[in-house]
């Protein structure tokens, strides 16, 4: 999937650079030397391509919207033209005096490059038979470190979960990324050592944690120095607090793992309120068939950069896409992640870290 996207990018990058070449060649300014045009929007052209070769970095993103906005304009241009509504060289004019497509595009860029910076509280409550106490979990998924967030931020965020009341914190996968520098995830992982809440703090491993997608981090480093700074790592196993409360953590549904019924079963589901961690929104029938009562994940971004978000619901890429969702007796929670994957470029929901508040039904 990841050779994949690579090669999306490089294909998405040469269509969008010719379009870029067609527009700066048709500027007009050198009808009496076209070989110099055509030496311009080449120019122009292979700096745009550059620019795109990983169409989801931040630079990609951004060149790719004003690449838009010019097929913008050309479908509109064809548009009056086929339904002879108008000039569409007059349209034109006024369009490159007002740079309205420009515009356009500059305020979603800026929108996309601020927004992925603003980390949200959500909150989520439930009533739950078997809920013996009162309990706040702490959800953090996707901070792909490096990316949009250094260790301290991430640290920072998990701070606000702590005096926000969190009973117990849960790390849902994508801490890092095939980009993370080891330096700063073994920062991160020493910050952990002050990151305390009473009933522990979760791990579990993503599709992009470990090396999966390459980067300087083995699974094995991850784990140890998670595990040296007290948090409890979650690979296919759980562990049972106070005699009530089971916590699941999932290996990723790239992995080959154990199915749920297989995992709960020690599990005494009439008596037991259990939280099954896992990265992916994967399984999620056969998790409430289980005996699951609440499945926490992220993965999705939400798509992150629109429409890809409408695209995923679509077509139905992920089982849950954002929020939550009732499947039996089982409530299903998935964050859009406290950051962003691959650009520091969100215009599809937002950056934010999860309270569930679960309480006992009277």
């Amino acid at each position: 999937m990841f050779h994949l996207v690579r090669v999306f990018s490089n294909v998405i990058g040469l269509l969008a650079s010719i379009n870029v070449f067609g527009h700066v060649y048709r500027l007009g300014y050198f009808n009496r030397k076209k070989w110099l045009g055509a030496v311009i929007a080449l120019l122009a052209a292979g700096l745009n391509f550059y620019g795109m070769r990983e169409v989801f970095s931040t630079s990609g993103m951004a060149l790719l919207t004003f690449s838009a906005a010019l097929i913008g304009m050309d479908l509109i241009g064809l548009i009056l033209r086929v339904f002879g509504k108008g000039n569409p060289h007059a349209f034109y004019r006024r369009l490159k005096k007002r740079g309205l497509a420009f515009l356009v595009a500059g305020i979603y860029v800026a929108y996309g490059l601020v927004n992925v910076h603003v980390v949200r509280e959500t909150v989520y409550a439930f009533e739950k038979d078997n809920a013996m106490e009162p309990l706040t979990i702490a959800l953090v998924s996707d901070s792909h470190l490096g990316t949009v967030m250094d260790d301290e931020k991430l640290l920072s965020v998990l701070r606000k979960t702590v005096s926000s009341g969190a009973d117990l914190i849960v790390l849902a996968g994508d801490i890092v990324d095939e980009s993370t520098e080891k330096n700063m995830f073994l920062r991160f992982a020493e910050g952990m050592k002050e990151i305390r809440a009473p009933k522990g703090v979760y791990f579990v491993f993503g599709n992009h944690d470990a090396s999966r997608y390459g980067g300087a981090l083995t699974r094995m480093e991850m784990e140890t120095a998670l595990a040296l700074s007290g948090v409890t790592v979650l690979t296919d196993e759980s562990v049972l607090l106070d005699g009530w409360l089971r916590i699941v953590g999932r290996k990723d549904a790239n992995d080959e793992r154990k199915d749920a019924f297989e995992l709960l079963k020690s599990a005494d589901r009439d008596k037991e309120f259990i939280v099954l961690i896992d990265h992916q929104p994967a399984q999620t029938q056969a998790c409430a068939e289980a005996g699951v009562d609440l499945m926490l994940s992220g993965h999705t971004h939400n798509g992150q950069i629109f429409p890809v978000n409408l695209i995923s619901v679509l077509m139905n890429i992920n089982e849950i896409e954002y929020g939550h969702k009732k499947i039996g007796d089982m409530d299903a929670v998935v964050s859009s992640g406290v950051a962003g994957w691959g650009s520091a470029f969100r215009t599809a929901g937002k950056s934010e870290y999860v309270m569930i508040d679960i309480r006992a039904k009277d």
